[in-house]
């Protein structure tokens, strides 16, 4: 429920460093559960890195866009 995990900072770390060109994660609230911040994610952290984000389960693949019905799963998620 919190961004302050090891393995998330360390994520981070290599997507600011420029080494990761995509996040796959199983299911979407993986990422996190604050939608404020997950959107900040999605539309700004990684397209400003260049960053393709897939969560499997939910059929997100930030390769075709952001849609509506991501914030509609980021507000049940929190």
């Amino acid at each position: 429920m919190t961004f302050d995990r090891p393995a998330y900072l360390e994520m981070m770390g290599e997507v600011e460093a420029g080494h990761v060109s995509t996040i796959i994660v199983k299911d979407h609230s993986r990422l996190g559960r604050n939608r404020l911040v997950v959107g900040i994610l999605l539309e700004e952290t990684f397209a400003q890195h260049h960053v393709r984000y897939i969560a499997i389960n939910d059929g997100v693949d930030t390769i075709n866009g952001i849609d509506d019905s991501i914030a509609v799963r980021d507000l049940f998620n929190e």
